[in-house]
């Protein structure tokens, strides 16, 4: 392109000498007035639209261009002119303010450009202005039609010639017009000797093309015989004479050894293949070159093909390569996976169920990457290369329990962050239990660390002093009847305050029971209970006390979500519990997980070791966040869920990003989503949020606790007045 330009702007200057012999007597002109419109000219086509300015002009190129026009208009001697010198003095003003307003818009641009705010709307607004008033074109142009009339103002045949030359350069271009003709004809010519080999139903025609062509994928084909077109989506590679498939548009007959010609025009949205044989209902089989990695082919992306009449969405899940042979040759092909999502609703934001199967043939279009509008605080995240947020309803994520697995360090906790705030911002208590010290930092403005000392404090004290009783009362040893006591009492005032939050460590307090028979009233030895069994007491605690609430039968909504962290720590499988002590605490915390959707309280569960956690939990969990995963048990188990195909894209999925499947996300089919960036999340959704939700707090030193309200379901107040809620 760069030397079609500079060969159009070498005939224009000849053109320019021709005028100049017509208008100076000599092909040169000469300095002064009277060769200023030829240098103006020759300026206006060398820094404008030829070869430094042929798309867009830049501020600081519409700058030096309004500084070279202030200077000519301003110093050059204009005294010679044969027009009347108040005219001549009305021009050079008119061109000097022209340069100073370009000079003036064009250093605000330059010097605004990063600025936001009014500002940068100021500076956006001149760039605008000097993209368009500032073209060199338009100066020099402005130059050459003033200089032209001051000095051949006495000669009207002089200036009519230079301004219609200049009218036909700057405006019809004709040297530009007659290349891309030529180029036309010779692409043409080129192009038109394709060749109908075979026509496969419905609507695919195979073509050959002569020795040297080069069709590519997604290249638009006419059909001039048979009134129809088309699209490439496959072609070969390295065959001298190139063999392509071809989706046509219409279901017209088509002729063998029909022409074909390429038009050299591709889709906005490029075409990565055809739908292949192997398509289902809610599943898509495409076929495709190796090339087509090129436009961003990849696992997670999206391509739209026709259903029926509607454009139909499917997202990447897997992709393998066949080797086929072809007439002559040996090539290898890329057979790609896609799930239907449907057909994306803006005002919805979700996927609508498209029903029946993709067009046979039909061309697959990769969904061109929309840049993100920020992040969305509605969005748990987004589909890979789009802005498609997808949504997960809180209360559904709670009652119907929700699961994030995944390896070490692939971003679970930082999932486990974001929807606890979510929860919490919809008004529903969380109780987590962390093993790991890792909540109260994160969760410090609403459960500060002194809280969460006090509230730990309260409970040791209540405990302490029978750690090592062995006396049996009540049919209990050590400390055990205290520690469920003090779990009750806690609990019953997290409940009754307002704090929506409360962070528990089971694993840090030291219990014990008695182990065995009593003999005369004395345990033969106690032993140390696990934090499987703290986790016990806690769900059986909230489950009772959430049963002893009113609440509608027709009310669904959650009340409490009971946080695992660790989960494979604090609810093992069978196999992986250490004593029957622990099985027994499993069963009855799943008992009440299972039993406590009706009373709206749920789980979430956060593990890395899926083959380790109870399946009588896992299993109710309705809403799976399936990151990164390697193990063999826990492919296994999520396959059952997601399908075999989203299940072969765990071991390959990026950090931070998660397969969401459920009742509670917003799209119907598993999908592969890039979650929110945690920093991100904070600033949009949860600063803002933070300051509306009740924080717990110490109790004054009197033991009263302004946070407290009244509730009838709690037993005994003396006993609250440690307790931080």
């Amino acid at each position: 392109m760069q030397k079609s330009r500079l060969l159009a702007f070498a005939v224009y200057f000849l053109v320019l000498l021709g005028v100049a012999k017509y208008l100076n007597g000599s092909f040169w002109p000469p300095f002064g007035l009277e060769g200023i419109w030829f240098y103006s000219a020759a300026a206006s086509l060398l820094v404008g639209e030829l070869v430094l300015e042929p798309y867009f002009t830049r501020p600081v190129d519409a700058l030096a261009s309004a500084l070279a026009v202030l200077i000519v208009a301003a110093t050059a001697s204009w005294q010679q002119s044969p027009a009347l010198s108040a005219t001549v003095d009305g021009i050079r003003v008119l061109l000097v303010l022209y340069a100073v307003v370009v000079i003036v818009t064009a250093t605000a641009a330059m010097t605004l450009k990063d600025s936001a705010g009014a500002p940068g709307g100021i500076a956006r607004t001149a760039a605008s202005f000097v993209g368009r008033f500032g073209r060199a074109q338009w100066l020099f142009g402005a130059l050459v039609f003033a200089s032209g009339y001051a000095a051949f103002a006495g000669s009207s045949s002089k200036v009519a010639a230079l301004y219609l030359s200049w009218f036909i350069v700057a405006v019809f271009t004709p040297v530009e017009w007659v290349m891309a003709l030529l180029s036309r004809r010779r692409t043409q010519t080129k192009l038109q000797f394709g060749i109908v080999e075979s026509v496969q139903d419905p609507c695919t025609a195979i073509v050959r093309f002569p020795l040297g062509t080069k069709p590519e994928l997604g290249e638009r084909v006419e059909i001039p015989t048979a009134n129809n077109a088309g699209t490439i989506v496959d072609v070969t590679a390295l065959a001298p004479e190139p063999i392509a498939r071809v989706a046509l548009e219409k279901a017209l007959p088509l002729s063998l050894g029909s022409s074909v010609m390429l038009t050299a025009a591709c889709d906005t949205s490029p075409i990565v293949g055809n739908v292949a044989d192997g398509t289902a209902l809610d599943s898509l089989v495409l076929e495709t070159v190796p090339a087509a990695a090129q436009f961003g082919l990849q696992e997670g992306r999206l391509v739209e093909v026709q259903v029926g009449a509607t454009p139909t969405l499917y997202q990447v899940v897997g992709g393998h390569v066949v080797r086929q042979s072809e007439r002559d040759m040996v090539r290898h092909r890329v057979v790609v996976n896609g799930r239907k999502l449907g057909s994306w609703n803006e005002t919805k934001g979700q996927f609508d169920s498209v029903p029946w199967i993709a067009n046979p043939g039909s061309p697959a279009r990769l969904m061109a990457s929309r840049p993100a509008r920020g992040l969305r605080t509605e969005a748990i995240g987004v589909v890979p290369g789009t802005d498609y947020g997808i949504r997960i309803d809180t209360h559904l994520a709670v009652t119907h329990n929700t699961a994030i697995l995944g390896i070490l360090g692939i971003g679970k906790t930082c999932l486990a962050w974001e929807l606890i705030k979510r929860t919490l911002a919809a008004g529903i208590r969380v109780v987590v239990l962390d093993i790991t010290g890792g909540y109260g930092p994160e969760f410090v403005d609403i459960f500060p660390a002194a809280v969460e000392e006090a509230v730990h404090a309260s409970i040791e004290q209540r405990i302490q002093a029978n750690v090592a009783t062995d006396t049996v009362r009540s049919g209990q040893a050590g400390n055990f009847d205290d520690f469920k006591e003090a779990i009750g009492t806690t609990l019953d005032a997290f409940l009754a305050g307002d704090a929506r939050l409360l962070v528990l460590n089971p694993d840090r307090f030291n219990v014990t029971r008695m182990e065995g028979k009593p003999f005369n009233g004395k345990a033969n030895l106690l032993a140390s209970v696990t934090m499987v069994e703290a986790t016990r007491l806690i769900a059986e605690g909230l489950l009772a006390r959430l049963q002893a609430m009113p609440r509608e039968p027709q009310e669904n909504l959650a009340r409490v979500c009971l946080v695992l962290e660790e989960a494979h720590s604090l609810i093992p499988e069978w196999t992986s519990a250490t004593n029957d002590g622990d099985r027994q605490a499993v069963n009855g915390t799943a008992r009440a997980i299972l039993q406590g959707r009706k009373y709206g309280l749920g789980c979430l569960l956060i593990t890395q070791r899926t083959a380790n956690v109870t399946k009588t939990i896992l299993n109710q969990c309705n809403t799976i966040f399936a990151m990164r995963v390697y193990d063999a048990t826990g492919i296994e188990f999520l396959q059952n869920y997601l399908g075999a195909t989203y299940a072969s894209l765990l071991a390959s999925l990026r950090e931070r990003q998660a397969i969401v499947f459920g009742k509670a996300s917003s799209c119907n089919a598993p999908v592969v989503v890039d979650l929110n960036d945690a920093a991100e999340f904070n600033d949009a959704f949860w600063e803002p949020a933070a300051p509306g939700i009740p924080a717990a707090h110490v109790p004054d030193e009197g033991g009263s606790d302004s946070g407290a309200v009244s509730d009838p379901v709690a037993r005994d107040r003396d006993s609250w007045d440690d307790i931080p809620f």
